[in-house]
């Protein structure tokens, strides 16, 4: 994914990327090959559920809303 702002400190619980599909629980991914400012690398985890929205947190925007983006369901499929 790239952006501005990304970068996020993997050390806060409450910082990172979530997956928040339709009518279940949010995922916190758990790998991230890259996280820099500008880019973040990682391999979404397996979901079940409706259409996942994706979510994210940083200390940059810790108190004001998170980037977000809803994702197409083709750009969803099986991981691995």
């Amino acid at each position: 994914m790239t952006g501005s702002r990304l970068k996020f400190d993997p050390a806060q619980a409450d910082e990172g990327i979530f997956f928040i599909p339709t009518g279940s629980p949010e995922t916190k991914v758990a790998t991230v090959h890259k996280n820099k400012p500008f880019q973040l690398v990682f391999l979404r985890p397996n979901l079940v559920g409706g259409t996942p929205a994706l979510d994210g947190s940083s200390g940059l925007s810790r108190g004001a809303p998170g980037w977000a983006a809803a994702l197409r369901p083709a750009n969803c499929g099986s991981a691995g």
